[in-house]
Formats: structure tokens, C-alpha cells, sequence
């Protein structure tokens, strides 16, 4: 990136953690079941913007 200059950029956004669960299959009405594991992804429209401003 030679010739570019960096300069400093504010994002006004959302910023949402999604909380994903993973089941051994689809629970019917009413019934509870137990994950078998877990994850956590960003996620809005504010990060996504910082993230890719952050990489270009």
C-alpha cells in the first residue's frame, strides 16, 4: 500500500455478539433440549463496516 496514507475513521453502528447453540435435532413444542456445543460470532452493520474499512 505504498503511496496511501492511513487516516482515522469513526463507525457509528450496531454491534451484536450472536449466540449460536447447536442441537442434535429440531425440539417440538414445548420440550427442552441440550446442546451439544456453542459459538459466538460478531455481527451489524457497524462492525461489518469497521472490519472491512479495517481491511481496505
Amino acid at each position: 500500500m505504498q503511496g496511501l496514507r492511513r487516516c482515522k475513521v469513526a463507525v457509528v453502528g450496531s454491534f451484536v455478539m450472536d449466540l449460536v447453540v447447536h442441537a442434535p435435532r429440531r425440539p417440538e413444542v414445548g420440550e427442552t433440549l441440550l446442546g451439544t456445543s456453542f459459538a459466538m460470532y460478531l455481527g451489524g452493520k457497524g462492525i461489518n463496516q469497521a472490519v472491512a474499512r479495517a481491511l481496505t
